[in-house]
């Protein structure tokens, strides 16, 4: 070995030395105690929100174990204030950030609750008032023969109030306070009933009608995911912390015993770089799965309140109507609908990721399979009145699946429905393009931004557009028509300006005619259940 070479490993391994010993030891007390934190603060946030449904719903009468609650997490954030010693400074810096984020989420879910304890006290009052006096005083209306009317209308405010107080039909209220102000109008009460009993009951009407919007508002700000996910996230957060700096230590003494051994400080070098390499990579990994999880649970969340909501009004009002209850059970079901195309969507995108699709390309007409789709919208176009047309070439031979074909060109036609005005056209074109067959969608919608554009193929994109019909969108449906066609070895593109329309292509390898003459039944299946239909 040269001089230069010797010299070269000597300074390399006392570079080895210095960052083995960098790592400081990890105190297994110290990481124990606060991995117990950080748990306690996920069981106890999760606590929190259960407990305050149980007294929305009249489970318990005490606000004990609210105050409990957050007097713990309280306590856990004061002790997470100073960030273990063994962690690096970006990781304590990091970590240090969460805490005070999640402390400042904690200032508001107390605020929250302390409205939600004055609020509720005011209209479980108002109830049990209403509960009590209603139906001795509609009952002594009704006894009198000019008190039938008087008896009946209130008897019909007071059944709607309860109604508004336990469901979310906020249009209850304005109408129970039209019928308020009318009864307030009357004069003389009949049937020897006082004129400041009926008074004070529309007082406490009021009130009702006051406290809830307000009380529901508290309820949602303690419920709301973000105040579970924060402490989830800086539990994520102080776990990767921990793993890396146990790694940095295991992996810094092992290049120095491997460049020990073996005497070559380049080698060393390399393996510590690659490690780190894969350890930012993993983190990066599980940083978008922890991403994926939270939006999902989010999207999920609204269409199981919504069934939620509903259902506990369908077992709580005996007395609505057949016409009511039909309306409810098409909300439930477009709700269960929204839940069932998010989850098949999910799965689609987890499966072309994982590598688990099978793509069967085979030579097609793309022409073709366009005319199909094309004349599956235009029942649902003609509904927006939006003349839906197709042009161009009648037969373009590309290299596809099949199924995997009809669910992109799916996508773009469904997207140019969902996003255009109604009694705007929407162009369907085929022609040659650079890889062989292309399939262009243009539409008159809003248009993308820039902003708009460069995040427009992500998963759960939410771009700045909206549909115009009142449809659901997932924020899926593009991320899996890239992979698809990607996956094909084709393009998609998109050319767009705010304001002025967009045009979606996809572009596909070119298929000699002959070999889509010898395509065989067998070759070619029929449209099968892989993929989420747009139109589901």
């Amino acid at each position: 070995m040269t001089p230069r070479a010797l010299g070269g490993a000597a300074a390399g391994l006392a570079l080895l030395a210095f960052l083995a010993y960098q790592g400081r030891p990890l105190d297994v007390k110290e990481h124990e105690a606060t991995t117990r934190r950080l748990r306690q603060a996920s069981t106890l946030s999760e606590a929190l929100q259960k407990d305050v449904l149980r007294l929305r719903q009249g489970e318990i009468a005490s606000y004990d174990p609210l105050d409990s609650e957050i007097a713990a997490l309280r306590e856990i954030h004061r002790a997470l204030s100073s960030p273990p010693r063994f962690l690096g400074p970006d990781a304590k810096a990091d970590l240090a950030a969460r805490v005070a984020d999640s402390a400042a989420l904690l200032q508001s879910t107390s605020e929250a609750v302390e409205t939600f304890k004055s609020k509720n006290a005011v209209l479980r009052n108002s109830l049990a008032y209403l509960a009590a006096m209603g139906p001795e005083t509609t009952g002594a209306l009704a006894g009198s023969a000019d008190g039938q009317r008087l008896a009946e209308e209130l008897n019909r405010l007071l059944r709607d109030v309860l109604s508004y107080s336990l469901t979310s039909r906020e249009a209850l209220a304005p109408a129970c306070q039209s019928r308020v102000d009318a009864l307030r109008g009357e004069g003389q009460m009949p049937g020897g009933v006082s004129r400041r009993d009926v008074d004070l009951l529309l007082d406490h009407v009021v009130k009702t009608l006051q406290t809830k919007p307000p009380l529901d508002a508290a309820v949602e700000r303690i419920l709301s995911p973000a105040a579970t996910s924060k402490v989830e996230g800086l539990h994520r957060s102080y776990e990767a912390a921990h793993d890396t700096a146990q790694r940095r230590v295991q992996r810094y003494r092992a290049a120095l015993f491997g460049a020990a051994l073996l005497g070559v400080s380049l080698g060393g070098l390399l393996v510590i770089r690659r490690l780190s390499r894969d350890a930012a990579a993993l983190r990066r990994l599980n940083d978008e799965k922890n991403e994926f999880l939270g939006i999902a649970a989010h999207d999920l969340k609204n269409p199981l309140s919504t069934i939620s909501g509903y259902t506990s009004l369908l077992l709580e009002d005996e007395e609505m109507d057949a016409a009511e209850r039909r309306e409810v059970h098409k909300k439930v079901l477009l709700a269960s609908q929204r839940m069932i195309l998010l989850i098949k969507n999910l799965l689609d995108v987890n499966a072309i990721e994982q590598g688990e699709v099978k793509l069967h390309v085979i030579a097609l007409d793309l022409a073709a399979l366009a005319r199909d789709v094309h004349e599956s919208f235009r029942e649902k176009a003609a509904k927006k009145s939006q003349p839906l047309r197709l042009e161009g070439d009648r037969f373009l031979p590309v290299r596809a699946d099949r199924d995997a074909l009809i669910h992109v060109l799916d996508n773009l036609v469904s997207n140019a429905v969902k996003y255009s005005p109604s009694g705007k056209p929407i162009v369907v074109t085929l022609s040659q393009g650079p890889l062989g067959g292309r399939c262009a969608v243009k539409d008159e919608g809003p248009g993308l931004s820039a902003e708009d554009q460069r995040k427009l193929f992500g998963k759960f994109a939410r771009l700045s557009a909206r549909p115009t019909g009142g449809e659901h969108s997932t924020g899926l449906g593009l991320s899996i028509v890239k992979r698809m066609v990607e996956a094909m070895g084709g393009k998609v593109w998109c050319e767009s300006a705010l304001g002025a329309g967009s045009t979606f292509g996809v572009d596909l390898p070119e298929a000699n005619p002959a070999e889509l003459a010898a395509t065989s039944p067998e070759d070619a299946p029929a449209r099968s259940s892989r993929w989420a239909s747009v139109e589901e």
